[in-house]
């Protein structure tokens, strides 16, 4: 899976309010399960109540934890329309649909509600006391839960409280991006104001879109091992239309080390790529001289290797820009002058 697909699965599972309350039915299951098993095994005493009073208390639980879903979810739908029209559609999604205190108290419910249904089932001749104590247990966990769950809603609403929360997630992303403090000044540091020309635009192939997260450590591992500057063109939450530039490329070196892996065997390409190196050290400033300088002595080592007569390896290191068998003006690049 591409970390493109593990970011949609993971953004989609974060901002899904049914799939808690989902998982929370399964767990009823396995939980269900296990009361039965004790209860087969002990003679567990609880309330002692009779059939009727073990309906009565199943039914009443029923009825609260039904009524908190219903309740619950009909003021979201109104607090959500009328939060969206004072507040962004992104407020919304990352504080009322990804909050966790909403979810998993609508995952109590429907956990409170499945129980009950399904212990109200064993109610005939017998009395299960252990599931009368958990039922009882539950509903007064979700009545506290409800009156809890209404106070949060109304305090989460308020404007202070989403800048409280938007400055929150802001900080925890600006940490996981830059967990070690700065220990370099500016000026070291590569940025592709002093990286050099943009050397090749990475076009967007997909359809149009906005972009919501980039992957940073693979383009900084594809950076490495290209050893460029990959530059985004376009900011997070901006539009990107089709087939316009997504990346620029700075300083691309792996132009040079295709052509000199496939091409150094032809003397023609090896002086025309030599000619390019020379002619690229007097054009660009001299931060690119390093790499430019790194290329030229891989190609000396890699010439050294396939031309073994000393004639051959003198006429493979003349630069020729236009590989017609002429020289170039300039034969040594500039950090050699």
């Amino acid at each position: 899976m591409s970390w493109t697909q593990r970011y949609k699965v993971r953004s989609y599972l974060r901002s899904s309010l049914w799939i808690i309350p989902v998982l929370a039915g399964v767990a009823e299951r396995a939980f269900r399960a296990i009361v039965e098993l004790i209860e087969a095994r002990t003679a567990w005493a609880g309330f002692e109540l009779g059939v009727e009073g073990a309906r009565a208390l199943s039914n009443t639980v029923i009825t609260l934890s039904l009524s908190f879903v219903v309740f619950t979810f009909g003021s979201l739908l109104v607090a959500i329309q009328v939060a969206s029209g004072q507040y962004t559609p992104r407020i919304i999604a990352t504080l009322l649909l990804r909050d966790n205190v909403i979810r998993y108290t609508v995952a109590l419910f429907v956990f409170t509600l499945l129980f009950s249904v399904r212990a109200i089932n064993h109610i005939e001749g017998t009395v299960p006391q252990l599931s009368l104590c958990i039922i009882g247990f539950l509903g007064l966990i979700c009545l506290a839960a409800f009156l809890f769950l209404i106070d949060y809603a109304a305090r989460l609403l308020r404007p202070v409280s989403l800048v409280k929360h938007v400055g929150d997630d802001g900080l925890r992303v600006i940490e996981s991006f830059y967990p070690d403090k700065v220990t370099k000044t500016i000026g070291d540091a590569v940025t592709p104001q002093n990286a050099g020309p943009v050397d090749l635009k990475i076009m967007h192939r997909g359809r149009s879109a906005i972009i919501l997260a980039v992957d940073v450590r693979g383009l900084i591992e594809e950076a490495k091992r290209s050893r460029v500057v990959i530059e985004l063109g376009p900011q997070v939450g901006d539009f990107v239309g089709e087939g316009e530039p997504l990346f620029l490329l700075h300083g691309s070196a792996l132009a040079f080390v295709e052509i000199r892996h496939y091409g150094a065997s032809n003397v023609q390409i090896a002086r025309r790529l030599r000619a390019m190196i020379v002619n690229l050290s007097n054009t660009l400033p001299a931060v690119r001289h390093a790499a430019l300088r790194q290329e030229f002595e891989l190609l000396d080592r890699v010439l050294e290797k396939l031309y073994v007569l000393p004639e051959d390896l003198a006429l493979a290191r003349i630069p020729d820009s236009q590989g017609l068998g002429e020289s170039s003006d300039a034969t040594a690049p500039k950090w050699a002058s």
